[in-house]
């Protein structure tokens, strides 16, 4: 489901998000789609919250429902600099 994380990332509240990961919520809980916080940061092109999420250990592998995962999204919306971000992160 969406958690608050998650919603924080969709509407793109980075010191809330930064907040609720000081306390400790969860990278890795995906949506319907199989969506983290990471591909709701990646798929808005949003590079501050992308950074945040790698920065703290975002899984940057995990595929979604459709065996997509952030770096493919990125790459096929031409988001270089979250590729290079994602890349950085360890994504193959």
């Amino acid at each position: 489901g969406r958690t608050p994380l998650y919603e924080a990332v969709m509407w793109q509240h980075l010191e809330q998000a930064t907040q609720l990961l000081d306390y400790g919520s969860d990278l890795e809980i995906a949506d319907n789609n199989g969506w983290t916080p990471l591909y709701s940061a990646v798929l808005q092109g949003h590079a501050p919250l992308t950074r945040l999420l790698c920065k703290r250990g975002a899984f940057v592998d995990k595929k979604d429902k459709t065996s997509q995962t952030p770096l493919h999204y990125a790459v096929s919306q031409g988001r270089q600099e979250i590729v290079e971000m994602l890349v950085d992160a360890g994504a193959d």
